[in-house]
């Protein structure tokens, strides 16, 4: 008589949450903004990334009506600037005199991604 290990239906669904329960752990445990492989920083209708030291690109990707920007600063607790409005489903890069050490991307009623530190 063969002797077959059989995992009990039970030990199946336990296991299968276990692994849903941890994927979800480390999906929602990341506290810095999502980075793209091409480090872009995303909000919901636009994006931003550094383009050098002292500019940024930023985009506005969906064509809803909610303009897109980004605010930035030579570090952390110095003067936040503005920058212009991103054209409506394009992008644009914004200059600083200073080297940009923090910056975040902001669509109209949407809000803005965390601050994002170089």
């Amino acid at each position: 008589m063969k002797n077959a290990l059989k995992r009990s239906p039970l030990a199946t669904v336990v296991k299968g949450a276990a692994v849903v329960a941890a994927s979800a752990v480390l999906a929602f445990s990341n506290t810095t903004p999502a980075l793209g492989e091409t480090g872009w920083i995303y909000v919901h209708g636009g994006k931003a990334r550094w383009d050098s030291l002292n500019r940024l690109q930023y985009c506005d990707t969906l064509v809803d009506g909610n303009r897109v920007r980004v605010q930035l600063a030579a570090y952390v607790g110095a003067t936040v600037y503005y920058s212009g409005w991103a054209p409506s489903g394009g992008c644009y890069t914004e200059g600083h005199p200073t080297s940009i050490q923090v910056f975040r991307v902001c669509a109209e009623n949407n809000g803005c991604s965390a601050w994002y530190h170089r």
